[in-house]
């Protein structure tokens, strides 16, 4: 009898598994994606439940690997502990010499080298917020960013190209009451109006900071400030909190990263790539950076081989310009078990994981400032994560109608947002909520609400805006599509239309300027392209085009040039004068689509030049490098 009972048993839970396989085949990928992500996060929940946030956690690992590398940099290693005691240095003359306290808040602008490691983590320990800036900011571009930080410190890193960027613009800086530390130099090396941070070091101690000095600290308190266009205008520096960094430094434990990994990365720490998913991951398990100050592609398999790197960080333009290098007998050679990163086109994806023979790629998405990321953890070509309806359990996210000309969601007759079906691109959208945290931007409070959406699905219900549109197919795998807004992505860093636009505006003779992307064939993101109006005349001379050039490079990181100029007599407004750029970026830099002058960056004359047929097919072709 009981045999019976537990052989039908058995029959019905294998028929249902059976129907359940049949008719929702998904359902087991995210069944196996929940599992993993909560193996993963059992001790992000344990940290939470301890208020033990991300400078606790570094206090932990150091206790417990003080002789252990953390960062490798240039054949050199650094200990836990060493660098321990370096970020003790640094909040004490943060507290002692600065008169810093919890809630404050410093910029600092350091290349890729463990200055920069000890100098955050050391401000962290006594609960002061940290600005990254970009160090190929210049001129009126760094001044805005630093201004919108609202520190009253900034700490400059080692090298002359970064001294003499604050160099330029010191009477701006000095003018708002701004101290300026630089790393590197004695203060017998320094002009007046700057400060040497070394000296400041070499007399300060390393013994230990008691917990208490950063006991103000909240979940929402801010850990970072990265900068980021939002898809809104100018950049701004997006908050950061405790939380937040702290549950995206678990992002690489969940792709299987443990304290035994080394990870390598060239990614600009500034970058929340670099700096929350990598320091963060590496704080998280104990484990090891291998840190390069600038990516290399004939130095990158080389190093990976060398320091014994067992994970890698990359945007889909690292991947690209890997491949496009010559084979080599030892480009499988290496000990990488996986790679985590976002931008990995699909026509890539596979020559480039069975070239190099690296066992799993997770791409991810998720916005900086965002309340909503995904993870692909099944090697699926192409997708960035899941969207299901499970999933919806667990993250609240939707994809919903956009409306690219007006550059605006598209809402039925009850004026709610429309969800999309299977492979329709749609916005991006998450819920705001106690669970999904939209912190905003540090400064004017207009900023964030334009990255808010109200009356979604029902009246009074708020959703964080992406800015991107992505798909996903039948089985939920979750796709990227475009950006939206006014920024593009161009060499892995988002450019700001809105601040091209405004440089373009400034040269005499230039009434008006728009600025889009364009997609350039064998390149990932998208290249800068301007439309200007002139004045008077309406003609464009040789002297005018080097002015621009000129006026672009002196004022602008190499990233935010753009490339293709379009000379036309007006722009196209909507009734409310929003520039309409649709119909310019369905056109690009093809003189034979485009009905007006075209001109193209020459690096080489150091002017724009007309962009003839033959340019435009060399460009396309590869033959001439942008």
């Amino acid at each position: 009898m009981w045999s019976e009972v537990l052989f039908s048993s058995i029959a019905g839970i294998a028929g249902g598994l059976l129907f359940v396989h049949f008719k929702w085949p998904w359902v087991w990928k995210d069944l196996s994606y929940i599992i993993q992500m909560i193996k993963s996060l059992k001790k992000f929940e344990y940290c939470v439940r301890n208020q033990m946030m991300i400078a606790d956690v570094f206090d932990d690992q150091a206790a417990k690997f003080p002789n252990k590398p953390m960062i490798v940099f240039e054949g050199k290693e650094y200990t836990w502990s060493y660098v321990n005691e370096q970020s003790n240095k640094v909040a004490r003359l943060a507290e002692e010499e600065w008169g810093l306290k919890c809630g404050d808040t410093v910029a600092i602008m350091i290349y890729n080298e463990p200055e920069f490691i000890w100098t955050f983590i050391g401000l962290l320990k006594i609960g002061v917020g940290v600005a990254l800036l970009n160090h190929n900011l210049r001129a009126k571009s760094l001044v805005m960013c630093f201004t919108r930080s609202e520190a009253k410190i900034l700490v400059i890193g080692k090298g002359d190209e970064l001294l003499k960027a604050a160099q330029d613009v010191l009477p701006d800086l000095k003018n708002n009451g701004v101290s300026i530390f630089v790393q590197g130099q004695t203060q017998e090396t320094l002009q007046d109006g700057f400060k040497s941070f070394d000296d400041l070091m070499s007399r300060t101690s390393n013994a230990a900071i008691p917990k208490s000095r950063r006991s103000g600290l909240k979940w929402n308190s801010p850990v970072c400030y990265i900068y980021t266009s939002g898809t809104t205008g100018l950049p701004k520096p997006a908050v950061l909190g405790q939380y937040r960094f702290l549950r995206g430094s678990f992002i690489l434990p969940v792709a299987g990263f443990s304290h035994d990994d080394r990870v390598y990365t060239a990614l600009p720490l500034y970058h929340s790539s670099a700096c929350i998913i990598g320091l963060g991951g590496v704080i998280t398990e104990g484990a090891t950076m291998l840190l390069k100050k600038k990516f290399s592609a004939s130095h990158f398999w080389e190093d990976c081989r060398e320091q014994h790197a067992t994970y890698f960080l990359y945007i889909g333009e690292i991947c690209r310009y890997l491949l496009s290098r010559p084979r080599h007998p030892d480009d499988a050679k290496h000990s990488i078990r996986c790679a985590v990163g976002n931008g990995l086109r699909a026509d890539i994806w596979k020559e480039f994981q069975e070239r190099f023979q690296i066992p799993k790629i997770n791409e991810f998405y998720a916005c900086t400032e965002g309340n909503v990321g995904f993870f692909n953890l099944f090697n699926k070509v192409g997708a960035v994560g899941r969207l299901s309806p499970i999933l919806h359990v667990f993250q609240k996210a939707y994809l919903v109608k956009f409306d690219i000309e007006k550059e605006e969601v598209i809402r039925d007759e009850n004026g709610l947002c429309i969800p999309v079906g299977p492979d329709a691109p749609g916005l991006l959208i998450g819920e705001i909520s106690k669970r999904q945290i939209f912190e905003g931007y540090k400064g004017k409070e207009e900023q964030t609400k334009k990255k808010i959406l109200h009356d979604v699905f029902k009246k009074g219900d708020a959703y964080f805006n992406s800015g991107d549109l992505l798909y996903y197919d039948p089985e939920y795998y979750l796709y990227f599509s475009d950006r939206v807004g006014d920024t593009f992505r161009w060499k892995g860093e988002n450019v700001s239309t809105t601040e091209v636009s405004n440089v373009l505006a400034d040269v005499e003779g230039i009434e008006d300027a728009c600025t889009y992307g364009v997609p350039v064939p064998g390149h990932d993101g998208q290249a800068g392209m301007s439309v200007i109006t002139l004045q008077g005349t309406g003609r464009v001379s040789s002297g005018l085009l080097k002015v621009l050039y000129t006026h672009c490079t002196e004022l602008l990181p190499s990233y935010a040039r753009p490339l293709f100029l379009r000379i036309q007599p007006e722009l196209v407004l909507t009734s409310t004068f929003k520039q309409v750029k649709g119909e310019f970026k369905k056109q690009g830099f093809d003189p034979d689509a485009v009905p007006h002058p075209l001109y193209f960056l020459d690096a080489t004359k150091k002017t724009y030049v007309p962009l003839t047929g033959e340019l435009y097919r060399d460009i396309i072709s590869d033959k001439i490098r942008i």
